[in-house]
């Protein structure tokens, strides 16, 4: 196909590694982990990758599907039961431009 798949493999090989150590030196540090908007490309990335992650670990990752992935207008509603907008920091609100709860 004319693609050299090394950086890929190494790029594997650093997340595996990552992610043993993470889960081995700070797996009390994870609470929650939530991605969002989750296009295919990263619900397909998840589904991949978890495998190297402990049960504990996967049970708290979220992902919130969009069919426009990255390029998705603004959060979606899903996230205000999972976060309070009062704690999202001042210089971060340009990310969820768009998720007010409902008064």
């Amino acid at each position: 196909l004319g693609y050299d798949a090394k950086p890929v493999w190494r790029l594997w090989s650093h997340i595996s590694a990552m992610a043993k150590i993470f889960q081995s030196y700070f797996p009390e540090r994870l609470q929650r982990f939530v991605i969002y908007p989750a296009g295919d490309l990263e619900m397909g990335a998840f589904r991949m990758f978890k495998g190297l992650l402990s049960t504990e670990t996967v049970k708290r990752v979220r992902l919130l599907y969009s069919k426009l992935g990255y390029a998705a207008a603004a959060p979606p509603p899903e996230l205000l039961e999972i976060l309070d907008v009062a704690e999202i920091r001042r210089e971060n609100k340009v990310f969820f431009t768009g998720l007010e709860p409902d008064v």
